[in-house]
């Protein structure tokens, strides 16, 4: 659907919200069948806005963009991170699971409140977009390559770091304080690479260091002293973190198509999420190969050199011009 909005509709992103806020709360009260219901609603409303976010900051010059880039990725990683302490503690109260889930419903509520207090109102507008209207592939084509190139790298962060250490000879509690910490720094990454980035003449370039001490740092883990594992996650976390605002960044830089700017976001990021799916599964089934033990360190060098050439790729278009003058 977000192919087909028109404008930067701030309304429509306050209306996503708020469905978002209900879907939650009906999570609270729904059997097993409505819990699957609310969450399939809860994503699409989530995915939806995510794709419109850029477009709604088109207007902006390109330091404001990098800078509300990394506070809605920040954000996003904040809110994952409350959620994920918020639900137990409910639950260690007594509570149901339904409670638990259903509170979450007051984040989103408030957001649609101050959303819709402060918006605009104009209507929600939609248009009709035609074959010969579409971005040419060179437009989208890095860009959806960058967004789910770090998707994957992100994912291997999140499933693998924690055994990676756990062989480094790292107690359960120990791994666990380090995984966190090393999360919780994508926080200040997204916030501020993007933010640093967008200063060069080519954000392209920025990007490829980012990607590139990002690979490097997760393949050192098996290798560098224990003393010094916490420093090298620190860094990892930054630098992860900053992938993930640099591919909303690099987006929102794209986004320069005044009657529909959602079309290039939301083609960036479906096919870019596609292929972290596809990066995903195939994770998995290397996994369970007789070159388990083998392939990984492998695979994180082509997803890097991967996210070197798309970022180097999708910048000049989106970038090199633009910031010159913008900064």
């Amino acid at each position: 659907m977000a192919l087909f909005v028109t404008g930067s509709n701030a309304r429509l992103l306050g209306f996503l919200t708020a469905v978002l806020a209900l879907a939650s709360l009906a999570r609270g009260f729904s059997s097993p069948l409505g819990l699957c219901a609310a969450g399939v609603i809860a994503g699409l409303s989530i995915g939806m806005a995510n794709v419109l976010v850029p477009s709604y900051v088109r207007s902006y010059g390109a330091r404001e963009k990098a800078l509300l880039m990394g506070v809605y990725t920040s954000a996003l990683c904040a809110g994952a991170a409350i959620g994920a302490q918020v639900t137990p503690m409910i639950l260690v109260k007594g509570e149901s699971w339904n409670t638990a889930l259903g509170f979450s419903a007051v984040f989103p509520g408030v957001a649609a409140f101050l959303w819709f207090a402060t918006r605009s109102n104009k209507p929600i507008m939609l248009t009709v977009r035609k074959a010969n209207d579409m971005p040419h592939w060179r437009t989208f084509g890095p860009l959806a390559c960058f967004t789910g190139l770090q998707g994957i790298l992100a994912y291997l962060v999140f499933s693998d770091l924690h055994p990676a250490l756990e062989l480094r000879g790292l107690g359960v509690r120990t791994a666990g304080s380090h995984s966190a910490i090393s999360m919780l720094c994508q926080i200040p990454g997204a916030l501020l690479i993007p933010v640093i980035a967008v200063r060069a003449t080519d954000v392209g370039k920025p990007s490829a260091v980012t990607a590139v001490i990002a690979g490097t740092t997760l393949l050192a883990v098996p290798y560098v002293p224990q003393s010094q594992l916490l420093s090298l996650l620190i860094v990892q976390g930054l630098a992860q973190g900053g992938l993930i605002g640099l591919a909303l960044l690099l987006i929102a830089l794209a986004v320069r198509d005044e009657h529909c700017p959602a079309i290039t976001s939301s083609l960036a990021q479906g096919l870019g999420y596609t292929l972290t799916a596809l990066g995903i599964a195939l994770v998995l089934f290397l996994r369970g190969t007789p070159f388990g033990e083998h392939w990984e360190q492998p695979f994180i060098g082509v997803v890097v050199a991967g996210l070197v050439v798309s970022g180097w790729k999708a910048a000049p278009q989106s970038s090199k011009s633009r910031c010159a003058t913008a900064v």
